[in-house]
């Protein structure tokens, strides 16, 4: 849109006015009657009426199409596109920074100079330049080419005081065409509009296309930001005021945004860790049945390039209306105080060619003038306040109504003071005037310029020789396999570049790039970030593919191997940074600055070949992506359920399938049947896939109780998404049972509330799994006054149910053995009456015990079941009872790996990572929470949340969540010392042991540790019959990143040998846990282990820790409880600078001598107590 001149924006409505008023007179004219001028406006005003009613009705409309918006793409009518703009400027940034405006057939670029705090905008200068015609339908080379060689020539004019010549300048890049932007700083084209066609450029980066062309000029300028006019404006308003909270737009066309809380952007899941983020609108879009549409409106929209689209923008704008007509006359006419009218006689003849009209139609000129340009400003305001509503800030909240600013831009507010004295006005009505004193529209103009170099700026502060870390974060969570690789590169990177940030390095301060690591190591990792976005745009068809393309597979696997070796690369660099520091020698980034000058700019020696290698060995496996013919796609990937051969549910059963639901049903159907308020009620029936709720919910639809008690009933299996609009077509289309096409959902809700009036309803909605309040709420509105009215939901979430304010949640539990087995009995048996009686023999030993293996879960039962059904030779059922279940049910029959995999696919990707290093533990091991989070913690799982969490305290989130989605149970222990201890079922360990397959391994015997490649987790459970513990198979160098020895139950004490060739080969562990074994000694090689996290020596015989060990500094947990013999800790204790765990032997039963240093230790979160001594107590 860009800035527009008074003279192009005052037609927005006026000239609307003009040609409706001109219609008017013309139809009057043609049919010979004067007199029904007046009854014609008249009619016309009525038609675009405003009142407050109607304008409340706007203004839920567009709340409820934010809400879907913002929940996913093509949900709604307002795109509600993410930015990635989480930082807006706040008046401190200081230093000189670039705009280039591209939105037409000219350009701009200027440069701004910022004071700091209390100076703001020192100066700022602008150049204009048109595009060659043919370079509109060029190369990308070339347009790009010549925009570079224009932003040189404007540079090589700045002041020299300004910049040293080889520094590094900042852009923002105001891009006003279709972008799909991938982060603060990137974005891919989709298509060209106002009149370019450039396809080679259709699909690229276009920032880095501005980049590439700006490097091949020689001109050290990157893209900070790239954005539209409307997110520049909110910049610009926020650089002012640090209240203003969204902006409008209305000049050429009308926009908005405002800033979101990230956790209700269900759709930029995974893609930021930040609290908010600003959401761009693209609110011209917007439509619904409540805006006052007149045949005139619609006549004119015919007309326009662009008929049936942007309709709410054409209401308050004049994107539709001729060039011809966007003149300072047009405001003429709805001003015009002569006695004759006289300007609007000379606008009317002149411009729309109809002389010699009358006076009095001339007066009904004006008033029609007056009419448009009032609704135009009503709606304006009914769109600023729809804002309001969705973050809270229209005053319905307790408490003093809190301040508000919103930029606005455009000449129809700042320079029409008509159309601005209407939308404040109706800003009172809506918001009452205590609100609404409270709401300050503060003009700001060149959003698009001055907005653009100050977004530049926000992006720049943060920013470090290694920027394009930040940006990678957009890539971190992707697809199954590829999430939890993906992270590890990314974090790693990121890694790198909070060190250089905790160092206060600016890229502002650095020399040249032909003198400068740091510059080549910033383009390498730029040049990462390109290939993992180039990648990460074939992930969805990867995770369809990798289950049945072995080389997908094995292309993911290369990935996997390049991003674990780059997160030791950088690891060793975090390690090298924590040494210097206990060391006191100088930071290998920056020892001090002064006066604008870096003094010891050092690497550790390697680091920048070995992550030019990574560079180059992800560009290889890039290239076989085309060789894979993977297919790019845009938007937010969606899990594709038809992979995983899922069915849609219906509300038929045959109940003579079902065994051991009786209670369960009875239970359901007293919630049902018992009438309280006359209000909806919620029934959430929870429980882990394949327990049998969608069964149970069947069992009650059906019920000639229940069929009785309901007039109305609707079976919805939401399996794919929680698409409000999709549902509610589907409940609606139920009820009415007529087809529903209707893609309004305010439509929807009327018509669902029209045809509840009165009426007792059932629905049932069947595998939900949404976790966003407001989709809930959004799609509950046409329920909320329904009489007595039922909604039984299944879930496998607690959380979901948590949401719904429902009862509480029904708990389906597991089936009896005996039960299981009738189910399995049922199944395998089916073709094969003469067994279906059978108690006893080796069949139906066999069968029993495969029963209960399934421990109670009767979609196992059922499918194992169905596996053996016409089987009758024992040893393919033998073959079944002895073998790992995950491998059996590898077969096209079965139904469980689907039912539970569609668990694992809908966590988040930080959630999985952390459930598939759960199969490194055997079945059936108890574990406690705090151990698991620990664990997780020593690997890098843990995701920074953006608050002041602990990562602790992230951990258990993580570990509550995984309860909830039933991944984790409690232990069942009969043993009443195991409480608050955890178990995994014995089908939902073999789903991550399906996943993690090579990665994670357990072993019985140290002989049989078959350690590979692959492997990087590994536990040894040792049997009753093994007391040695040698480790002759880890005789070479691996890449372990964690080994653990675990004791099952009372298991006597086992001896441990560790020679010292072992430590040396597995110099990539994180987590080694010795808990529970004779180990006396820790070899001096314990030292050497720079990536260790966690070290358990849990009751064991250790006597004295090696000094070497001090030398741990990323250790973050050391374990000594229970270690009586230990005498003493190392003297340079005091150097684990990262430790947060020290547990040590209960202080009754041990006098364990405390070095002095531990003050050092700052990070420490649990320290055991110990014994200070009578004498010389001082241990700091």
């Amino acid at each position: 849109m860009g800035r527009v001149g008074f003279g192009v924006a005052v037609g927005c409505a006026v000239v609307s006015c003009a040609i409706a008023a001109a219609l008017a007179w013309r139809r009057a004219r043609g049919r010979g009657r004067w007199r029904r001028e007046a009854e014609v406006v008249r009619e016309f005003e009525e038609g675009c009426a405003t009142p407050v009613a109607r304008l409340r009705q706007v203004v839920d409309a567009m709340v409820v199409e934010m809400h879907a918006g913002l929940a996913s793409d093509g949900g709604s009518k307002l795109k509600m596109l993410l930015t990635f703009v989480d930082s807006l400027p706040d008046g401190t940034e200081e230093g000189t920074y670039y705009a280039l405006d591209l939105g037409g057939t000219n350009f701009r670029v200027l440069r701004v100079q910022l004071g700091g705090k209390g100076s703001l905008i020192l100066n700022h200068q602008v150049e204009r330049q048109p595009i060659p015609h043919e370079l509109m339908t060029s190369t990308s080379e070339n347009l790009f080419d010549f925009i570079a060689l224009t932003l040189k020539r404007f540079v090589e004019k700045e002041d020299g005081s300004q910049h040293h010549s080889d520094d590094e300048r900042a852009l923002g890049f105001t891009f006003s065409f279709p972008v799909r932007q991938t982060s603060v700083a990137s974005g891919v084209l989709i298509k060209w509009t106002k009149g370019f066609s450039i396809e080679d450029t259709v699909g690229k980066d276009v920032a880095q296309c501005i980049e590439e062309a700006m490097t091949k000029r020689g001109l050290n300028m990157r893209v900070a930001a790239l954005v539209n006019d409307t997110v520049g404006t909110l910049a610009l308003g926020h650089y002012y005021d640090e209240d203003a909270v969204a902006a409008v737009v209305i000049g050429t066309g009308s926009n908005a945004c405002y800033v979101e809380r990230t956790d209700a952007i269900i759709k930029c899941q995974g893609l930021t860790n930040s609290g908010s983020m600003v959401v761009n609108m693209e609110w011209g879009n917007f439509w619904s049945s409540h805006l006052p549409r007149t045949s005139y409106d619609i006549a004119l929209d015919d007309e326009s390039p662009n008929p049936n689209d942007q309709g709410f923008e054409k209401m308050i704008s004049n994107l539709n209306v001729p060039f011809s007509l966007r003149t300072p006359l047009m405001a003429a006419m709805h001003t015009d105080d002569s006695a004759d009218l006289r300007e609007v006689k000379t606008i009317l003849q002149e411009y729309l060619h109809i002389s010699d009209v009358p006076l009095k139609t001339r007066r009904l000129v004006v008033k029609v003038c007056d009419i448009i340009t009032r609704r135009a400003a009503r709606l304006a305001a009914a769109g600023i306040v729809s804002i309001l509503k969705k973050i809270g800030r229209d005053g319905r909240t307790k408490g003093k109504p809190r301040r508000t600013v919103v930029a606005i831009e455009g000449p129809l507010y700042s320079s029409y003071a008509i159309f601005r004295d209407y939308l404040n006005e109706t800003l009172v009505e809506l918001l009452s005037e205590e609100v609404a004193q409270n709401v300050i529209l503060k003009v700001c103009e060149d959003g698009s310029g001055l907005g653009a170099a100050l977004l530049a700026a926000a992006h720049s502060k943060f920013s470090t020789p290694f920027a394009a870390a930040k940006e990678l974060e957009v890539v971190r969570r992707c697809s199954s396999m590829a999430s939890s690789l993906f992270s590890l590169l990314v974090s790693a990177v990121t890694k790198l570049t909070r060190f250089v940030e905790g160092a206060h390095f600016t890229s502002s301060l650095l020399p040249s790039s032909s003198s400068n690591p740091f510059a080549t190591l910033q383009e390498d990792l730029k040049h990462l970030k390109r290939t993992l976005l180039r990648i990460h745009a074939t992930l969805a068809d990867v995770e369809e593919r990798e289950i049945r393309d072995n080389s997908v597979k094995l292309w993911l696997h290369e990935i996997k191997a390049v991003a674990y070796d780059a997160d030791d690369i950088l690891d060793e660099y975090h390690y090298e940074l924590l040494r210097r520091q206990v060391e006191g020698k100088p930071s290998p980034v920056i020892r001090k600055r002064k006066m604008g000058q870096i003094h010891d700019l050092s690497f550790p020696a390697g680091l920048s070949g070995r992550i030019n290698e990574v560079r180059m060995r992800l560009d290889e496996i890039a290239k076989d992506r085309d060789a894979l013919h993977l297919r790019e796609e845009d938007g937010e990937r969606r899990l594709n359920d038809a992979c995983w051969k899922l069915i849609p549910t219906s509300s038929l059963v045959d109940d003579s399938r079902v065994y051991g639901r009786d209670i369960d049903k009875k239970n359901i159907i007293q919630l049902l049947l018992s009438d309280g308020q006359p209000k909806v009620d919620v029934i959430p029936i929870v429980g882990p896939g394949g327990v049998g709720k969608t069964t149970l919910a069947q069992l009650v639809y059906n019920d000639p109780m229940v069929r009785c008690h309901f007039h109305l009933y609707a079976w919805i299996c939401t399996s794919q998404s929680f698409d409000v609009l999709k549902i509610t077509q589907t409940i609606v289309k139920s009820i009415t049972k007529s087809s529903c096409d209707s893609a309004e959902l305010d439509d929807l809700h009327h018509s669902l509330k029209k045809a509840l009036k009165n009426k007792k309803f059932l629905l049932v909605l069947d595998d939900v799994w949404n976790e966003q309040q407001s989709l809930w709420e959004l799609l509950c509105i046409p329920f909320s006054k329904s009489m007595s009215s039922k909604i039984i939901v299944t879930t496998r979430n607690e959380s979901t149910a948590r949401i719904m304010h429902a009862v509480t949640p029904y708990r389906l539990g597991l089936l009896t053995e005996k039960d299981c087995w009738l189910v399995f009995k049922r199944y395998a048996f089916e073709h094969q009456p003469q067994f279906m009686s059978i108690s006893s023999g080796e069949l139906a030993d066999m069968g029993y015990e495969i029963a209960r293996r399934c421990e109670g879960l009767p979609l196992a039962a059922k499918t194992l079941g169905s596996l053996l059904r016409l089987e009758t030779d024992e040893e393919m059922w033998r073959e079944v009872l002895q073998s790992e279940f995950w491998v059996v049910l590898n077969e096209e029959r079965n139904e469980i790996l689907p039912a539970l995999m569609l668990s694992y696919h809908r966590m988040p990707s930080h959630l999985r990572q952390c459930f598939t290093y759960t199969s490194a533990f055997p079945k059936g091991y108890l574990f406690e929470k705090p151990y698991i989070v620990k664990l997780w913690m020593a690997q890098g799982y843990i995701v920074h949340n953006g608050r002041n969490s602990s990562p602790e305290e992230v951990g258990g989130t993580y570990f509550d969540e995984l309860l909830q989605r039933s991944m984790f149970q409690h232990s069942q222990s009969l043993d009443t010392t195991k409480d608050g201890w955890f178990c995994m079922h014995e089908l939902i360990h073999d789903l991550a042991k399906s996943i993690s397959g090579r990665e994670c391994i357990t072993a019985h015997d140290s002989r049989s540790l078959d350690v590979d490649e692959d492997t990087l987790h590994a536990s040894l459970v040792p049997t009753d019959g093994q007391n040695i513990i040698e480790f002759q198979t880890l005789n070479e160098p691996k890449r372990l990143r964690t080994f653990l020895i675990l004791k099952l139950k009372q298991m006597q004490v086992l001896q441990v040998e560790m020679p010292e060739f072992l430590l040396q080969n597995l110099k990539c562990l994180r987590t080694i846990d010795l808990s529970y074994t004779m180990l006396e000694v820790l070899p001096d090689s314990i030292g050497e282990l720079k990536h260790l996290r966690y070290l358990g020596l849990r009751e064991t015989n250790i006597r004295v820790l090696p000094e070497s060990l001090c030398s741990l500094y990323n250790l973050q947990v050391l374990d000594l409880s229970h270690c009586m013999s230990i005498l003493e800790l190392p003297q340079g204790i005091g150097n684990l600078v990262s430790l947060r765990h020290l547990s040590l032997p209960v202080m009754e039963d041990s006098h364990i001598c405390m070095p002095t240093g531990l003050g050092n230790l700052t990070n420490l979160r649990s320290l055991s107590a110990f014994y200070i001594g009578e004498t010389n107590g001082t241990v700091g």
